[in-house]
């Protein structure tokens, strides 16, 4: 985010630092499937983006809203994404953490058209990792040929 500030970066990776160890929020992963699919009918292109975000807020209410989760605690992905940039004190979209998939953070970059009503736009920077197609492809190779 490029108007990140530095109390802000610390307090995101004061979050960050706090889950180390937490386990992965699999129940929240698996709620999250059928949501994915019908969310669909809240995303057409055609719908104003005020419209598509409170059609995905009344639908992720119903499917997915868990207020008792004994599972607060852990955290999926863009779900772990969304609560530290609040944890921050940094509202990237409406809507509670576990309702965003990683593509909804994508869809945030500056220009894109996001499902949700995007508070704040990144910028795409590049990727966190570099993949060597290469060296996946052989290591491909070399375990067919091993079986």
């Amino acid at each position: 985010m490029p108007s990140l500030t530095q109390d802000q970066s610390s307090l995101l990776r004061e979050f960050a630092h706090q889950q180390q160890g937490k386990k992965y929020n699999f129940k929240g992963i698996v709620m999250f499937m059928p949501f994915m699919v019908s969310r669909r009918v809240c995303e057409l292109p055609l719908m104003h983006e005020n419209l598509r975000s409170a059609c995905l807020t009344a639908l992720a209410r119903v499917q997915l809203a868990d207020v008792d989760d004994p599972q607060a605690n852990r955290f999926f992905c863009s779900e772990f994404v969304i609560a530290g940039y609040r944890h921050a004190g940094v509202e990237l979209l409406q809507g509670q953490a576990s309702w965003v998939s990683p593509a909804d953070l994508m869809h945030l970059r500056d220009g894109d058209v996001s499902a949700w009503h995007s508070e704040q736009n990144m910028q795409y920077i590049g990727h966190l990792k570099r993949w060597n197609l290469k060296e996946i492809l052989s290591l491909r190779s070399a375990s067919r040929q091993a079986e």
